[in-house]
């Protein structure tokens, strides 16, 4: 099964108090990704217990893969892929996709 979520925690920038997602991601630490909502869910509260989480210095997010309510079969266009986005999907196994390669 296709994750539709992706689970991400990332390092907080020292000093860099505007974040701009889609020009200068945040480094990640982890990504997971995960088919069903509900599990992501868990999983972010999981990530957002983390003691650097709490203390500000780690971040975590939810992407949703699909950009949409409505997973439909077939090629996935994801709505932001940036390349650190691209290097995890690839460490999971995801063939690369002329959209976001």
């Amino acid at each position: 099964m296709r994750p539709r979520f992706l689970v991400v925690l990332t390092w907080v920038r020292e000093g860099d108090p505007a974040r701009d997602e889609r020009h200068h991601p945040e480094d990640p630490a982890e990504a997971i990704g995960v088919a069903e909502r509900e599990a992501a869910q868990r999983m972010f509260a999981a990530f957002c217990a983390l003691p650097a989480v709490r203390a500000g210095k780690q971040r975590a997010k939810i992407i949703d893969l699909a950009g949409k309510d409505q997973w439909d079969p077939g090629p996935w266009v994801a709505p932001l892929v940036t390349d650190a986005t691209r290097h995890a999907l690839i460490r999971m196994g995801a063939h690369r996709s002329p959209l976001w390669a």
